[in-house]
């Protein structure tokens, strides 16, 4: 989930990008910034609490 959440908003930011100079100089494992950082911490947090979720019910049924 974290590296598909990354790659998404990696892409995103790539795609704001006017010049091949500018494109070519991003790497994956780059860190996110702005808007991406916020979108990437965002989902993973929703992500995180739909496991937690889960997890309760599953322990809660198995108990």
């Amino acid at each position: 989930m974290e590296q598909n959440t990354y790659f998404n908003q990696l892409r995103e930011y790539v795609r704001t990008l006017k010049t091949v100079p500018e494109i070519n100089a991003v790497q994956y494992g780059d860190h996110l910034t702005g808007v991406y950082l916020d979108g990437y911490n965002s989902l993973i947090s929703q992500a995180d609490a739909e496991t937690q979720k889960i997890l309760t019910k599953v322990m809660d049924d198995a108990g």
